[in-house]
C-alpha cells in the first residue's frame, strides 16, 4: 500500500507519511483538497517538534536539532499513540495532542497556494498564502529547509513566464502584511514603482495615504452590534515578548474574556486561558499562528509608547463554525475590517480581541491552538492617489479596487438560520 500511494502522489503525498499513517494519508488525499504542499508538511513538522519541546528550543538552534526533538524516542512513543488513534495516552503533550488533531482534521492547512492577481510595468499585487513570510533577512531567518517566502515564489512564478528575468527587477514588499495573514500584498519590480508605492503607503507626519485597504476576519461568537468603530490605542504589552495590547480611558487592557470558548474543555480546544485570560508566556511561544516566531524576531521594535489606532468593523453574516475540531457548530461571524487610523502592529487583533471577539486561529489573543489558520485575509486593496503625481502612472488607474478571487473564510462558515 505505501509503495502504491508513494507512486502515485511522490513526492507529496509520501512526505505526509513521516506525521500521518497510511489510512490517514489516504482519507487527506481523497479529500477535497488533494493539493499539498511540501513545504507544509515541513512546516507541520517543525510545529509539531516545538510543541513536543513545550513550544521551543533555545534561540540560535538550527533546523537539524529541531527536527531531531521530533524524533526523539520519547515522542516517537507518543506519535505512535497518534497512530493508533491512542489520543488519551498522549496528554503529556497537550499542545502536541491538540495540533497533531487539528492537521488531520483540517488539511487545508498544507495548501500553500498564491497567485498574481494584478501586474504592470513596475508592481506586482500578489494574493499572499497564510503562514508565510515576505522575504528572509535579519530579522526573519529561515526555520526549516523548505520554508517558502512571497518573494522566492513570485521570483520562480515570473522565471516559468519568461525565460530571462529583468536585471533590475527588485521583488520588494511595499508595506507590511503579517506572516499569518493572507491576502493582497503589493510587491515592487522596480525603484519607480517601490517610491511610488511608498508615497501612497505613506502615513507618517500627517499624511492621510492615499490606499484603502480592507480586510475580512472570522471572530468568536456573534457581537451584538452590526457596525462599530473601536477607537483604543496600542502599545507593546510589557508583559509579553510578542502581544500589543489596547489603552481603553487611560486602563490597560491585555486580554479579553474569552466567554465564547468555555463550552469546550481547555484540554480540547488547547487553549491556555486562566479566568478568561491568554497566558502571556502561552503567546509568546505560539505568537504568529502556532509558528513560534522566528529565532530573531525583532522584540523591540514594537511602540512602547501608546499610539492612535481605530479600526471599523461590519459582521457581513453570523453562523456557525464549519470547521472539524473542537470548535466545530460554535458561534462565529464573518466580520469586514478597515483601519481608519494608520495601521498598528496587530491591530485588528488586539481590537476584535478587546471588543469581546478575538479571531479564530489567533494563539496569542485567544489563546486557539485548534485552528489550522488566524482567520484574517487581506481581501481588497484600492489605489487612490493624485493624478497629477508624478509617478501616478506607475500605479493602476484611480480608485481601482483589486480583491481576492476568492474569500478562503466564507467556506469555514455556515449561515445561521
Amino acid at each position: 500500500m505505501a509503495d502504491r500511494l508513494m507512486e502515485a502522489e511522490e513526492p507529496r503525498g509520501s512526505k505526509l507519511l513521516q506525521i500521518f499513517s497510511e489510512k490517514q494519508v489516504t482519507a487527506m488525499l481523497t479529500s477535497p483538497l488533494q493539493t499539498f504542499s511540501e513545504a507544509r508538511v515541513q512546516q507541520a513538522q517543525y510545529i509539531l517538534a516545538k510543541s513536543c519541546c513545550d513550544g521551543g528550543l533555545d534561540e540560535g538552534e538550527g533546523e537539524s536539532e529541531t527536527l531531531q526533538s521530533w524524533f526523539t524516542e520519547e515522542h516517537r512513543k507518543c506519535r505512535q499513540c497518534f497512530l493508533r488513534g491512542d489520543q488519551a495516552a498522549c496528554t503529556t503533550f497537550p499542545a502536541l495532542s491538540c495540533i497533531y488533531t487539528s492537521l488531520l482534521q483540517q488539511p487545508q492547512y498544507f495548501s500553500q497556494n498564491m497567485n498574481i492577481i494584478f501586474e504592470n510595468s513596475d508592481l506586482w499585487v500578489v494574493d499572499k498564502a497564510f503562514d508565510t513570510q515576505i522575504s528572509h533577512g535579519k530579522k526573519q531567518v529561515p526555520r526549516f529547509h523548505l520554508e517558502t517566502t512571497v518573494e522566492a515564489w513570485l521570483r520562480n512564478e515570473t522565471k516559468q513566464k519568461q525565460e530571462k528575468l529583468e536585471s533590475n527587477w527588485l521583488f520588494k514588499r511595499c508595506h507590511n502584511l503579517d506572516f499569518a495573514t493572507s491576502g493582497m500584498l503589493v510587491m515592487a519590480k522596480t525603484q519607480v514603482g517601490l517610491k511610488a508605492a511608498s508615497i501612497a503607503f505613506d502615513k507618517t507626519d500627517g499624511r492621510a495615504g492615499t490606499v484603502e485597504k480592507e480586510y475580512s476576519a472570522l471572530v468568536i461568537g456573534w457581537p451584538t452590534w452590526d457596525t462599530r468603530i473601536i477607537n483604543a490605542e496600542i502599545y507593546a504589552d510589557p508583559q509579553s515578548q510578542f502581544k500589543m495590547c489596547a489603552l481603553d480611558g487611560g486602563k490597560a487592557t491585555n486580554e479579553p474574556n474569552v466567554t465564547c470558548l468555555e463550552h469546550a474543555s481547555q484540554s480540547d480546544v488547547c487553549h491556555a486561558t486562566t479566568s478568561g485570560m491568554v497566558n502571556c508566556n502561552f503567546a509568546d511561544v505560539w505568537g504568529p499562528s502556532r509558528m513560534p516566531p522566528a529565532p530573531r524576531w525583532d522584540r523591540d521594535g514594537r511602540a512602547a509608547q501608546p499610539r492612535s489606532a481605530c479600526t471599523r468593523a461590519f459582521v457581513l453574516r453570523r453562523g456557525h463554525c464549519t470547521l472539524q475540531g473542537p470548535l466545530l457548530g460554535a458561534k462565529v461571524s464573518l466580520v469586514k475590517l478597515a483601519l481608519l487610523d494608520g495601521g498598528r502592529r496587530h491591530q485588528i487583533r488586539v481590537h476584535m480581541a478587546h471588543a469581546g471577539h478575538p479571531l479564530l486561529g489567533d494563539c496569542a489573543y485567544a489563546g486557539d491552538l485548534s485552528t489550522h489558520r488566524l482567520c484574517l485575509h487581506a481581501e481588497s486593496i484600492t489605489f487612490q492617489y493624485d493624478k497629477e503625481s508624478e509617478f501616478a502612472s506607475v500605479l493602476p488607474p484611480s480608485g481601482l479596487r483589486i480583491s481576492s478571487n476568492i474569500n478562503p473564510l466564507e467556506s469555514f462558515v455556515k449561515l445561521s438560520p
